[in-house]
């Protein structure tokens, strides 16, 4: 599945990636059945400012990643700008240790990129946090929340950081089977969009579903140092998803796709079926979960 605004291909990084990545393709956010997801920053860098001189009276700055705006000589703004910017950016990040959870790090030149996996049995606030991240993701694509940690939940949570800042998250639930889907987007006197949603199992060696994908809109495209997050995101769920075992592209599905969402599967699952002997040959372009054949509404 995919939901509605993400990114995709990665550039070189020492987290192993064992699929090329077009240079071309651009990534793109994926839709969830029902889900979540959020973000941190704390590195003093991130924290860019506008001054707005207003004649003889004081200085007053805004903060563009938290759309604060505040006196730095006055204690109290400092403080409301710090605890807003806790809350709508960086999520405490500073403050939690993400060493059990960290599945890849590096560095580009002053900035840092941390990738985490999270799941039910990982520390309360280490799940904490990645709830929340999700819970502002569903926020911005307009899906239904839910709890990732109740007691018949099974989701990971991938999750990007660049200076303690969450831009990107990819959420994965295990499953067994799944529906062919493609679309068509010829215009015809019946409308701009076909689909073909299989209503038959045609795979049932699916170990993955991808329940959401999403990057900051900031960080899309390889903006962000020529790193395609939704495509690392993609590989790194692949590689950790199931301990030593990488799940190869055929053998992963999405929830429902979002047009973005779908745009983005078709590239990053090119040719991925033909290896498969039972999709070989038949146009599949992604496998689409087969519990999610009622479509929800789109998201933009």
């Amino acid at each position: 599945m995919m939901s509605s605004s993400c990114d995709h291909c990665i550039e070189k990084c020492d987290c192993s990636s064992r699929d090329s990545e077009p240079a071309d393709s651009s990534p793109i956010p994926c839709r969830p059945s029902p889900c979540k997801f959020t973000v941190p920053v704390t590195d003093y860098r991130l924290l860019t400012q506008t001054q707005l001189s207003f004649g003889n009276g004081p200085t007053i700055e805004e903060c563009k990643l938290c759309d604060t705006r505040y006196n730095p000589t006055i204690p109290y703004d400092v403080q409301m700008h710090a605890d807003r910017h806790v809350e709508a950016v960086t999520f405490d990040s500073d403050s939690i240790n993400f060493s059990e959870v960290t599945i890849g790090s590096h560095g580009i030149g002053l900035d840092r990129l941390l990738y985490i996996k999270v799941t039910r049995y990982d520390a309360s606030r280490v799940r904490s946090f990645a709830a929340r991240v999700v819970d502002k993701v569903d926020g911005e694509l307009g899906v239904k929340s839910e709890n990732l940690w109740g007691p018949n939940q099974r989701f990971q949570v991938f999750i990007v950081m660049l200076n303690g800042q969450p831009i990107g998250a990819l959420v994965a639930v295990p499953i067994v089977k799944a529906g062919r889907y493609s679309r068509e987007y010829e215009l015809d006197e019946f409308g701009p969009l076909k689909e073909d949603l299989s209503k038959e199992v045609v795979s049932t060696s699916i170990n993955m579903c991808v329940d959401r994908l999403w990057v900051h809109p900031d960080h899309r495209g390889g903006i962000t140092h020529r790193v395609h997050f939704a495509w690392r995101l993609m590989e790194l769920a692949r590689e950790h998803f199931i301990p030593n075992y990488h799940i190869p592209k055929c053998e992963v599905a999405f929830s429902y796709p979002s047009n973005q969402g779908y745009s983005f599967a078709c590239k990053y699952f090119k040719g991925a079926f033909e290896s498969d002997t039972n999709l070989k040959g038949k146009g599949v372009k992604m496998l689409v979960d087969s519990d999610e054949f009622v479509a929800p509404a789109e998201s933009v």
